[in-house]
């Protein structure tokens, strides 16, 4: 992709809706099937949001093809809660992959509630699953 041979084998800074975050090639992930409701954008950057410690468990992920659309991402551990991320061994096992190869995320989303207060949640029923080898992406829904 254009978008992708631009941003590739150089550190760039990208100004985001979030702040400026600074990105490489190891940085770029591509999602051939795109996101739910986003399925035609394939291209995205998985780097720390601006502002805050490498180290958190907070990650962005920025489009390359529309430069104002990025997610908020947790990086998960499906140990802590191995129930709800059931269904993701056959999906891995069908791609090749194991546990110890990718990295596993959900979609944050902040909103108020009835009372107007901050209110955070994480869509653990449509992970985020980055292979890290070959940086291929996908979001499945599991039951």
């Amino acid at each position: 992709m254009k978008v992708q041979q631009e941003l590739a084998g150089f550190t760039q800074n990208l100004k985001t809706r979030l702040g400026v975050i600074e990105f490489d090639r190891r940085d770029l992930y591509s999602f051939t099937k795109g996101l739910y409701g986003f399925e035609s954008l394939k291209e995205y950057i998985f780097a720390p949001l601006p502002g805050l410690p490498v180290d958190m468990n907070y990650m962005l992920l920025q489009s390359t093809e529309i430069f104002d659309l990025s997610f908020v991402v947790m990086k998960i551990d499906p140990s802590i809660h191995p129930s709800d991320f059931i269904g993701l061994k056959p999906f891995l096992d069908s791609l090749g992959l194991d546990l110890s190869d990718v990295l596993l995320g959900v979609i944050v989303t902040f909103c108020p509630d009835k009372m107007n207060e901050e209110r955070v949640t994480f869509n653990r029923k449509a992970p985020l699953i980055f292979s890290l080898s070959s940086h291929d992406g996908w979001q499945i829904i599991l039951d």
